[in-house]
């Protein structure tokens, strides 16, 4: 067992064990945001990363752009078609 944290270690199978768990912590928080993003709930918080931030504004905007498609599907089976 290791009783020690050497930085050196990190990312290997000898890292100690909190490193790994920080690391799943960090993939599980992500996980929740995009979650809660794809269900529409408000962010609350802050968003301290960059990165997960602008995967949270490129997913808003492609759900915004899929339900105006879905809009203009509807509209256009509404409209009569003259062959």
């Amino acid at each position: 067992m290791i009783e020690f944290d050497d930085p050196e270690l990190d990312g290997t199978p000898l890292a100690h064990p909190a490193y790994y768990r920080g690391q799943d912590s960090g993939v599980n928080g992500a996980c929740r945001k995009i979650q809660e993003v794809l269900e529409g709930k408000p962010i609350q918080g802050t968003l301290s990363h960059s990165e997960l931030d602008n995967i949270r504004h490129i997913i808003q905007e492609l759900m915004s752009r899929s339900a105006r498609l879905d809009q203009l599907e509807k509209i256009l089976h509404e409209q009569p078609v003259d062959l």
